[in-house]
């Protein structure tokens, strides 16, 4: 500890940190390790920028309780409309939906994005105040004031996963892949009917663009409002 009493890290640990998020993450996410990537986000993230990652953890205050009964809400409403449409149940063997909340690691660099794009929108000027809270190891920025874990469309993540069944004994595994992506569509389709997409943000179609990884799904924003406040999210 320094005499102010904070907590000061040797080299090697801040070197550990660093390789963590921009060597070892990468690589866990081409892998397709994705909780393996969030650790090492989170953890190094955590040694690296101990006030920002306080900040992002901060936004979560005061607004877990809606976050959750957003979850539970979506959660079974999502999973008792599929299971009730009787051209996806009939062709599959299970399904589900899972959920989860953005860690504060991907959460700050999305805020910090959108922070970046209000000052370009805005003027040079603004946009020289965005790079220097970029550069800075300082959360406590001026324009911490502004941000809203609301203002992050896939915070709040619903994950549809399901398997198709095979309709006859003679469909081969290419028709049943096949099938499996046209259901994803269908499913899709059900979802924004009840809960249309958002102006704002565009479907993601990873199933025609697959990531470098392999990654293959389907991402639309969505909202739901809970008092007087629009929660924004995105089902996988």
């Amino acid at each position: 500890r320094s005499s102010s009493g904070s907590v000061v890290l040797s080299r090697t640990t801040l070197r550990t940190a660093k390789d963590a998020l921009l060597v070892y993450a990468p690589l866990a996410q081409r892998l397709g390790m994705q909780r393996l990537k969030s650790e090492l986000e989170n953890t190094a993230f955590q040694i690296l920028y101990r006030r920002q990652y306080s900040v992002a953890s901060a936004l979560y205050t005061g607004e877990i309780d809606d976050m959750k009964t957003i979850i539970q809400v979506l959660s079974s409403r999502i999973e008792q409309l599929l299971r009730s449409d009787p051209i996806f149940i009939d062709q599959v063997d299970e399904v589900s939906v899972s959920s989860r909340v953005k860690e504060p690691y991907s959460l700050w660099r999305k805020m910090l994005r959108y922070r970046w794009d209000a000052a370009k929108a805005k003027t040079e000027s603004a946009k020289r105040v965005m790079e220097d809270d970029l550069d800075s190891n300082d959360g406590n920025s001026r324009s911490n004031a502004m941000i809203s874990i609301k203002l992050v469309p896939d915070a709040i993540a619903l994950r549809v996963i399901f398997r198709a069944m095979k309709m006859s004994a003679s469909e081969d595994d290419e028709s049943l892949r096949t099938r499996e992506k046209m259901l994803c569509y269908y499913a899709l389709k059900l979802i924004s009917d009840v809960w249309p997409v958002s102006n704002a943000n565009c479907p993601k179609d990873y199933i025609k663009n697959p990531k470098p990884n392999g990654y293959q799904s389907l991402h639309y924003t969505a909202s739901l409002m809970i008092g007087r406040n629009e929660w924004p999210f995105e089902v996988q």
